[in-house]
């Protein structure tokens, strides 16, 4: 311990919402997410370690409705590609709701953004350090979110070309994440599915 250290509540806290960090998928419905948590939501995500402070993230805040059904519908048919290609495992997997996307009181996309080449250091031998970079942002997000009581998905089931489509910007090099937001009936212990961990 040094004279740098938090308070011991202090420490607490930072790692109970560590540990506490959900992946959600149920939300109230007509939930709403005050201006100024957004607002300290989205400081939190640009407070990520990036680097060579690249910040090499765009944060898309999706408010039209017909473009959220848009974005419902392509997930929803992906989920259904990627039960069927999971064989025996598919029914367990079309157990997962997609209708969080709908719910939801926020819909954010993530975007790593073009000209990243400018970018030199820390990325000439090692270019998916902006991936790297973006993901700690989203983490960011979701700490800050389950903080202020918000349950947050992380989405991954879709074609980014035709979300890059859908949004109406070039899919050249861009890499998509879809973020949800809202509060939650409840925060669950432990996992739900019976996925295997990484190594």
């Amino acid at each position: 311990m040094t004279e740098f250290a938090f308070t011991a509540a202090e420490r607490q806290a930072v790692y109970r919402v560590i540990s506490e960090r959900r992946d959600m998928r149920r939300f109230v419905p007509d939930s709403v997410v005050p201006e100024e948590v957004l607002a300290r939501l989205l400081h939190a995500a640009h407070a990520a370690p990036s680097v060579g402070l690249m910040q090499p993230w765009r944060i898309i805040r999706i408010t039209d409705k017909a473009l959220r059904n848009d974005i419902h519908t392509l997930v929803d048919e992906e989920r259904a590609r990627t039960a069927h290609a999971l064989g025996e495992r598919a029914e367990e997997f079309l157990a997962l709701k997609v209708e969080g996307i709908l719910e939801c009181a926020e819909l954010l996309v993530v975007a790593l953004c073009d000209n990243r080449d400018v970018h030199i250091f820390g990325r000439r031998t090692l270019p998916q350090m902006d991936l790297a970079s973006v993901s700690c942002a989203i983490q960011n997000l979701w700490l800050a979110a389950r903080a202020e009581g918000l349950g947050m998905g992380w989405v991954s089931l879709f074609d980014p070309r035709r979300l890059a489509a859908l949004l109406e910007i070039p899919p050249m090099r861009n890499r998509w994440q879809c973020c949800v937001w809202a509060r939650c009936p409840s925060f669950r212990n432990g996992r739900r599915w019976s996925w295997t961990a990484g190594p």
